[in-house]
């Protein structure tokens, strides 16, 4: 093994979702006290096994009620990631390739500029991509010995013992074994478009890709998420909000490739020139994956090396003061406004600050205007997009004009009517609230069916409707909502609810909105799942008068729309109350029962 290989842990897979071959090394390496075989044997008794088998059976008959098991990938539709032993579906691979490789070199950059984390992280790959139907059973049936183990003294308990029908809905319903490995045949692994990344850490500073509750606060807060965070959408990607490592491609195979993007340190190489007096035509990168300009002034292609001398300016290796503030000044107000921690309680204050330029999808926190200039200057292109002034900045705003509660009031009222008329063609609780979104941020929208087998449709934000929770981490990527705050519920012994009944809220709902609501003379929007997704729903506080109000909007709200002020909490409780006992008692399941919040903002232009 090379002296690299021993310099740094590349040990990510504490997780079921991992592909055998690395392109560091063998399995075993990787995977250090883990097995490496996903399909060995399970050395368990007939019982365990018959067991096992009962449980997994149950799991696909589930999913299979609710939407057919998709095939497996032709190996003509498969390609290797770049660099890598990892497939995934040709269109997403080479989208994952551009990805790692711009991570890479932002990576280094970081390092260089002193970022604590990024100096404990030595690379970051693809670990995992497209696995077949039977890759994905084999990957179940491994890990289930470790649940079998894990829920052994409570299985033992139950009427039927531990191998009975209520164990089986227990492994399911109460141990939620398929928010841990998805069922062969519907995992997005299966289709191609899912990518599991790995960090390669320091030794000592190892960090799993595991679905336990520190190892994901530990992966949230490194270097390489906040740059995920920040530009993974540039390259097509999206998060799944449980496995900050698992982030899946969307972007329509059949539409046209995104344009190439540069990187921030590439970003302010061009800035720095223009700011020199010095306009290169084009720039770009070469074969050692250096990026400078190219062309000069209409000239023959400038000797690379005299390129290099001339503009090999790296701004995060210079001296502080050594980039004086008015070679910023050609972008006049488009000043840099980076996100603080996403998700700290900071977080949830007034976004007045956060410039953005473009109508087009943009990355958190980045300078979009300035990043549009460079772009265009590195392509060749017009410093602008046409010939006129540069388009108005734009930025982030909490507040909504009362026009936009008459809209959305009026959008609830068309749904309570459509109802009356005829039952199945209210809209569900996300279909409403995709409905409400798209109108209040003025995201793209789509023609939806109201719900499954109706003949209405409603025009909808276009997100997913699979739940709230991946509904509203697109709109985290993309910058329209704020990390989650998420609230508890607690039994009657003060314990965690969910396993057991709940019985009262951990804290006030309606306390950490209004405390996270400080504008006067503003409305402010936010979405809410109760019972970990079960329910959804829009609030509303409107701050234009003596005291706040709060309003509820979702596909039961009547007219006048809900006033939930005094009593947000009881309402929560009482729901997530009747929806723990309802299924439970229909379904033998006993549900999670958070409730989360996020904070809602649009893009307002400047005057």
């Amino acid at each position: 093994m090379s002296q690299q290989t021993h310099d740094a842990e590349v040990q990510p897979a504490d997780h079921w979702a991992y592909q055998l071959e690395t392109p560091f090394r063998a399995a075993a390496e990787w995977l250090d006290e883990v097995a490496a075989e996903p399909g060995g044997a399970w050395s368990g008794t007939p019982d365990q096994v018959a067991f096992r088998e009962r449980v997994l059976k149950e799991a696909v008959d589930r999913k299979a009620r609710t939407r057919p098991a998709q095939s497996d990938l032709t190996p003509s539709q498969l390609r290797p990631v770049p660099g890598t032993s990892v497939v995934m579906r040709a269109d997403a691979a080479a989208a994952a390739g551009r990805l790692v490789a711009a991570a890479t070199a932002e990576l280094a950059a970081a390092q260089r500029a002193g970022d604590a984390d990024a100096a404990l992280t030595t690379g970051v790959t693809v670990f995992s991509g497209y696995r077949s139907a039977e890759h994905q059973r084999c990957t179940w049936r491994h890990h289930f010995e470790d649940y079998y183990g894990q829920t052994a003294a409570a299985r033992a308990g139950l009427p039927g013992g531990p191998h009975g029908p209520d164990a089986v809905r227990y492994m399911l319903d109460t141990f939620h074994i398929p928010r841990r490995v998805a069922a062969p045949g519907w995992s997005n692994h299966q289709n191609g478009i899912a990518a599991d990344l790995a960090l390669i850490r320091r030794p000592g500073h190892r960090i799993r890709n595991s679905t336990g509750a520190a190892a994901v606060r530990a992966w949230r807060a490194t270097w390489f998420h906040r740059w995920l965070v920040r530009r993974a959408r540039d390259f097509g990607f999206t998060p799944y909000e449980r496995e900050p490592w698992h982030w899946e491609y969307t972007v329509d195979p059949g539409s046209a490739p995104s344009p190439a993007r540069l990187t921030d340190r590439e970003v302010d190489q061009v800035v720095h020139a223009l700011a020199h007096g010095e306009r290169p035509e084009a720039w770009d990168r070469s074969e050692s994956g250096a990026f400078g300009p190219t062309r000069y002034d209409g000239s023959a292609e400038a000797d690379p090396a005299e390129a290099e001398e001339r503009h090999g300016f790296d701004p995060l290796d210079e001296e502080d003061g050594a980039n004086p503030a008015g070679e910023w000044a050609l972008f006049g107000e488009f000043d840099e406004a980076m996100e603080s921690d996403l998700g700290g309680e900071a977080a949830w204050g007034e976004e007045t600050e956060d410039l953005e330029t473009t109508d087009a999808p943009v990355a958190v926190g980045t300078d979009s205007a300035r990043v549009d200039v460079a772009e265009r200057i590195a392509g060749g292109q017009a410093m602008f997009a046409t010939d006129e002034s540069p388009r108005p900045a734009r930025r982030w705003s909490r507040c909504f004009a009362t026009e936009d509660l008459h809209r959305l009031g009026r959008l609830y009222a068309a749904n309570l009517a459509a109802a009356a008329a005829n039952p199945d063609d209210r809209a569900t609780c996300i279909v409403m609230l995709n409905v409400a979104l798209g109108s209040m941020l003025g995201l793209p929208t789509k023609p939806w069916p109201a719900r499954t087998g109706s003949g209405r449709k409603v025009i909808m934000a276009d997100l997913t409707t699979r739940t709230v929770g991946q509904a509203m981490s697109q709109l985290t990527t993309s910058g329209f909502a704020r990390e989650p705050v998420q609230i508890e519920f607690l039994d009657g012994r003060g314990d965690r609810a969910g396993a057991t009944e709940p019985a009262r809220l951990a804290s006030s709902v309606l306390s950490a909105v209004l405390a996270r609501a400080p504008s006067q003379d503003c409305n402010l929007a936010y979405a809410l799942s109760i019972m970990d997704g079960y329910h959804s729903v829009l609030l509303v506080v409107e701050r234009t008068g003596a005291g706040p109000r709060v309003r509820w909007f979702d596909q039961f709200s009547p007219q006048p729309i809900d006033d939930v002020t005094t009593g947000l909490d009881a309402r929560i409780t009482d729901a997530t109350r009747r929806y723990w006992h309802e299924m439970e008692g229909r379904r033998g399941i006993r549900s999670r029962t958070p409730v989360r919040i996020w904070a809602l903002r649009k893009r307002s232009t400047f005057d």
